[in-house]
Order: structure tokens, then sequence, then C-alpha cells
């Protein structure tokens, strides 16, 4: 079998780890700040193969989008120097990648907003790898 301290995963925990233990120094719930040098790249729903949805709540002052609001627009947030090709020939192309699925369904919020934005984009930068944020819809609202 494959070793962990050589696999995907691994370095992936280790960044993690990394970027934790390196704590911040501003504001943790203010921070909204994109990561430097990192391309972030807004996808549609025909380009991720998501569903798009759309919310219908009567609560817009709740949920920040009007009723009718299309959603399912994903963020792709990679490392500037880190190839995201399928052309694996290039010394600094990568195998791996991170889907990062936000624990509230993005019930309130999205992917493209600038806190989520400065998450997928740090952690981009900590893995040297690519981070694929989507707007998933958990449950009807």
């Amino acid at each position: 079998g494959v070793e962990l301290a050589n696999s995907a995963a691994a370095e992936l925990i280790r960044a993690v780890r990394s970027w934790k233990d390196g704590g911040y120094g501003g504001e943790p719930l203010n921070d909204t700040d994109a990561a430097e040098s990192i391309r972030i790249t807004e996808l549609a729903p025909s380009e991720t193969g998501f569903m798009p949805w759309t919310r219908q709540t009567g609560k817009a002052d709740v949920y920040r989008d009007a009723d009718g609001t299309s959603r399912g627009t994903a963020t792709l947030c990679w490392p500037v120097g880190v190839d995201c090709v399928e052309d694996s020939s290039s010394s600094r192309a990568v195998d791996a990648a991170v889907l990062y699925l936000h624990g509230g369904g993005y019930r309130k919020y999205k992917p493209t907003d600038d806190y989520a934005i400065a998450i997928t984009s740090r952690l981009a930068r900590a893995c040297k790898m690519p981070v694929l944020a989507i707007d998933y819809r958990l449950l009807a609202t």
C-alpha cells in the first residue's frame, strides 16, 4: 500500500495543521481578505455539473438573497505557479485537489462571498493545491 506520509491526504493534513498552528493575528470573525498569489475563478453550474437552484423562503433579509436568486456558482482557488491542467507532464502540475464543503450548506452565505474566498484561498495556498467550493443546497428552504 501507499504510505500515508507520501500521500496527498498526508500533505493536506500537514498543510492544515501548519495553517492552524501559524495562527492569524487579525480579527478572526471579520477577516475577508483573500490570500495573495491565488487565482480565483467563479464557475457556473453548467461548468461544474452541479445542480443550479434558487431560494424560495420569503425571508430575503435573513438569507441575504432575494427569493428566486439563481444559486449554484462555485469558486476555484489555486496557487499561482501550480498548474491545474490535464497535461501532467509539467513539473508543477498537481494530481490532487480539495473539495471544500461548507458545513452549513451555504444556507445563509455562498462560496463567492468574501469570507468564503478568504478561507478557500488560504487553504489553497497552504496545501499548494486547487480548492473547489461549490454552492450546494443542503435542504429545502
